[in-house]
């Protein structure tokens, strides 16, 4: 359908924009603009893969957030294809907008294969590891570290920030 001597022109071929996950605002993503056509001439403006999550204003051309929060985890990139046609509906042309979506810390860390069992000797040597314990985070960055910890001190074992458990003392024959 696009004529390949269009005249109807786009500012740019595609947009890039951004969205913190989960947020309820609404947004303005990108204003598409053509170059090129009359002052008066109407530009329509249509979603070609629609998303509840994104709308478009059918004659400015803003391309905005509804308020319905997007789930970084569920996926984290969205292109839209945009479609300018004029009045006659003659000429088209189309534009991608690529939306990253931003993560917000909002997945706790989960540890993997519980419960966890260790059997130490007697004899153990304080530093000897007896376990190693794992937890899995579906944030991404700074928001998926994980740093572990006792929550009650132990006059018996440690854990180090990477999950190593260890005798911190040895043990007593009686």
């Amino acid at each position: 359908r696009e004529n390949k001597e269009s005249t109807l022109k786009l500012k740019r071929t595609s947009y890039k924009a951004s969205v913190q996950e989960n947020s309820s605002k609404k947004k303005t993503l990108a204003v598409i603009t053509a170059v090129g056509n009359q002052v008066n001439e109407p530009l329509f403006f249509t979603i070609l893969n629609p998303d509840k999550r994104i709308e478009i204003s059918r004659t400015s051309g803003a391309l905005s957030t509804t308020g319905i929060p997007f789930d970084r985890e569920e996926q984290d990139t969205y292109d839209v294809v945009v479609e300018v046609t004029r009045e006659d509906l003659e000429e088209v042309a189309h534009v991608l907008v690529t939306i990253s979506i931003e993560d917000v810390n909002d997945n706790p860390p989960m540890f993997v294969n519980l419960p966890y069992h260790a059997l130490v000797q007697m004899d153990a040597q304080v530093g000897q590891v007896i376990r190693q314990v794992t937890a899995v985070d579906s944030d991404i960055g700074n928001n998926a570290e994980i740093f572990y910890h006792l929550q009650d001190q132990n006059e018996y074992v440690q854990i180090s920030q990477t999950g190593e458990i260890s005798l911190k003392r040895q043990f007593e024959k009686e």
